[in-house]
């Protein structure tokens, strides 16, 4: 199951909500190479500032701000815990690949 579908299922918001919180969480930077990535993603996962992220989607579209809060909450932890486990079974499987991933 693609990441977005992951989390578009255990949000609490409207899917068009929790797919705006969960674009701006993981997907700028994506194009721009794993080093970008990897800062943005370091910023944006840190619990207050996704905590913001959620709120002001959510009041934004009109939505419940605590309701995208919980939703981006959620979208950190699941990603703190499944990313990790996702990628040491990668480099299990593909070591490689997973290495010319991480240099760029």
């Amino acid at each position: 199951m693609p990441s977005i579908d992951f989390h578009l299922s255990r949000s609490i918001s409207r899917k068009s909500v929790a797919k705006d919180i969960h674009e701006l969480l993981d997907s700028p930077g994506v194009w721009m190479g794993y080093e970008v990535h990897s800062m943005w993603r370091q910023l944006t996962h840190n619990l207050q500032i996704a905590a913001w992220i959620g709120a002001s989607i959510a009041y934004i579209e009109g939505e419940d701000p605590i309701k995208g809060m919980i939703d981006a909450i959620r979208h950190v932890i699941d990603d703190s815990v499944f990313n990790k486990i996702i990628s040491d079974l990668e480099r299990i499987r593909m070591p490689k690949r997973v290495e010319r991933y991480e240099k760029g």
